[in-house]
């Protein structure tokens, strides 16, 4: 059965959270469609981009976390 793969399957590729199987079979569609090579680079180019970005949560944000998590009884 031929299995027909779609951009979640390739985000899910550069994620890391494809089989082996499924790893060949995308990678042979990338080396047949352009148009997913154009997807597959400028969906890795948005994962650098988010990587680089390194945010943390404001002083104030992890003050209400951790009042939160008193109230209700987790000790953080």
């Amino acid at each position: 059965m031929t299995q027909i793969y779609t951009q979640n399957d390739l985000i899910r590729y550069i994620f890391k959270e494809t089989t082996e199987e499924e790893n060949s079979d995308i990678e042979r569609e990338l080396l047949a469609k352009d148009e997913w090579v154009d997807f597959y680079m400028d969906a890795c180019d948005i994962v650098r981009q988010v990587k680089a970005l390194n945010l943390e949560p404001s002083d104030n944000t992890l003050r209400a976390i951790l009042d939160y998590s008193r109230s209700v009884g987790v000790n953080p």
